[in-house]
């Protein structure tokens, strides 16, 4: 019994740090692109396109590569699969979907909420029905700022057509964000790569099935247990 209980404890303990990294991850990822309070990037010496503004409300599939090289020099890669919608008008992130670690296998189911109103990340366990809250304390706004970095302009492929696109780089901290936008007016996030050095961590964060609406509002409502 003590076994299983300890067996069970480190399971639930491995699977939380690996949502709390993984929430970190996106949401950090995200308030990147939508919070001020950074300080200024270099500016590259290239003719720079508009900095556009984006959506007030969209929701796509988000499919986010985690890697962290250890010590020993291995790398570990996480790898989750996701639904994201995003409000600016509620103040909230929502993203729900699995998560995969490929050196075990394992995978768990995820849902967090990102409240910006109460700047607080929620981590829903639907199983349980418990709530986790963690602190987080960005600001949104929502355009490239002025004092991104443009990078380089290039043609993506998405959602079966070839558009244009630029890629920007935004910094805070030791921490680089490139994020590549489209340039057809509507600025959709296509990709993301973060970079933490102190970490020894990067990620590619990569969005598809693009929607300037929220396709399900349920995504993004806070259960009660996390407010009690």
């Amino acid at each position: 019994m003590y076994q299983y209980g300890l067996i069970r404890y480190t399971y639930t303990h491995l699977r939380y740090e690996i949502l709390i990294m993984f929430h970190y991850v996106v949401y950090i990822t995200i308030s990147l692109l939508v919070s001020n309070g950074y300080g200024r990037s270099i500016r590259a010496a290239v003719k720079e396109p508009e900095r556009c503004c984006w959506m007030r409300q969209y929701n796509a599939d988000a499919v986010t590569r985690i890697y962290i090289r250890s010590t020993d020099g291995s790398v570990e890669e996480t790898i989750g699969s996701n639904t994201l919608s995003y409000d600016a008008d509620r103040g909230l992130i929502g993203i729900k979907g699995e998560v995969l670690t490929m050196s075990s296998g394992a995978s768990y189911s995820m849902w967090s909420i990102q409240s910006f109103n109460d700047n607080q990340t929620y981590i829903i366990d639907e199983a349980s029905k418990s709530c986790s809250a963690v602190p987080f304390s960005e600001q949104t706004m929502r355009c490239i700022p002025s004092w991104a970095s443009y990078v380089n302009e290039s043609t993506t492929e998405f959602n079966g057509k070839t558009i244009v696109s630029d890629t920007w780089l935004i910094e805070k901290d030791g921490v680089s964000a490139y994020t590549t936008v489209s340039r057809d007016g509507q600025c959709i996030p296509l990709r993301a790569q973060l970079r933490v050095p102190a970490a020894r961590m990067i990620s590619i964060q990569e969005l598809t099935r693009f929607e300037p609406n929220i396709k399900d509002p349920s995504i993004m409502d806070i259960p009660i247990q996390c407010l009690v």
